[in-house]
């Protein structure tokens, strides 16, 4: 029992699903690109390392996304 209805409505969500994840990705970029541009600025050496760590967590958010 196919509905024309049900389709289309997969259909649409699978696109906003896409574009989601597409802005999903760009918004990790920019913040491990935000992140790794400051830690060579940090105040200090607990700041530098937790900018290293959100560098590295944004990373594998984009791996993902990217797979």
């Amino acid at each position: 029992m196919n509905n024309p209805q049900h389709a289309s409505n997969g259909a649409a969500y699978r696109e906003a699903m896409g574009q989601l994840l597409v802005l999903y990705t760009q918004v990790d970029r920019l913040i491990m690109q935000a992140c790794a541009e400051r830690i060579a600025t940090a105040p200090d050496e607990p700041a530098k390392l937790a900018l290293a760590k959100q560098v590295g967590d944004e990373s594998r958010h984009v791996a993902i996304q990217r797979d």
